[in-house]
């Protein structure tokens, strides 16, 4: 019970009101007018006219250039639309963890053991992550409301096969409703989650500015490498197999979040038992 109760204290300090917050919903809004730029070029051009909330994010989530494969120059090429995203989705629940144990967490983890303000900080992390994950999808549904664009998950097949680059597509027509939940929203946060909670293990370890730049040279390197145990690959819709047949499986993609989180927890409560709490609090 003290596990929870610390968590939502962590909640409630560290996790509701962020300025991030502001900006992550006013960078969502702004690619969802770049979107519908795409959208009216594409329409001038080939006479692409429906499209959906859905399209809108596979285009952000895409993980490459919308349409690079289609100019036959190179075979992947960044996206920085999506690389900004999850950078800041990365940088949301960075900062409280590591700052309460510097300052005022030591009290918190005398008073209840390592173990629990360990577990209560992974907790913490795992719900902004889901916050951010909201207000993405939140975001993207003012956006199209706005502009009068259909706010359902269908992933309309002309479309789709502009933005991944008509390059090895396995779908044919429209994806099922599960596998684009799956493929638009679980899989992203699931990849952000996995990241998250390696980069606060490693904010505890090493500090935050550390954890951050570790953490985004293992995005980039999801980039370039198509492996399960880099988590980044879930955040970007090219690298599924419901899209590319050579992408990895849903299944596959699940497991291997699933498994970094769970080593990150148990490899925290580990590193936690030989952290000093009280040489850290006197040096400040």
């Amino acid at each position: 019970m003290r596990t929870f109760k610390l968590a939502s204290i962590d909640i409630r300090l560290g996790g509701i009101y962020k300025k991030r917050y502001l900006v992550l919903i006013l960078l969502c809004g702004f690619y969802g007018y770049v979107f519908q730029t795409y959208m009216q070029n594409l329409d001038s051009v080939l006479g692409i006219r429906d499209y959906s909330m859905g399209d809108l994010v596979a285009f952000v989530h895409c993980g490459t250039i919308p349409g690079i494969r289609m100019l036959r120059q190179r075979t992947y090429e960044i996206s920085y639309i999506w690389l900004t995203l999850v950078m800041l989705q990365l940088l949301l629940p960075l900062d409280y963890p590591a700052n309460a144990m510097e300052n005022w967490g030591y009290p918190y983890a005398v008073s209840s053991s390592r173990r629990q303000w360990w577990i209560a900080k992974c907790v913490y992390t795992m719900a902004v992550n889901l916050i951010g994950a909201f207000l993405e999808t939140a975001s993207f549904m003012a956006s199209c409301l706005a502009s009068g664009t259909d706010v359902s998950l269908v992933c309309h097949s002309q479309v789709a096969e502009v933005v991944f680059g008509s390059a090895n597509l396995s779908l044919s027509g429209t994806l099922s409703t599960g596998q684009t939940v799956y493929l638009l929203l679980i899989a992203p946060t699931l990849g952000i989650m996995a990241m998250s909670m390696v980069l606060l293990l490693l904010s505890v370890k090493f500090g935050r500015v550390t954890a951050y730049v570790l953490g985004t040279a293992w995005i980039i390197a999801s980039i370039f490498i198509n492996h399960p145990l880099l988590p980044g690959n879930c955040t970007m819709a090219i690298r599924s197999s419901l899209i590319d047949a050579e992408g990895i499986s849903p299944g596959v993609q699940t497991a291997s979040c699933f498994g970094i989180m769970a080593a990150a927890v148990l490899l925290g409560i580990l590193m936690i038992r030989r952290k000093d709490f009280f040489r850290m609090a006197v040096e400040e």
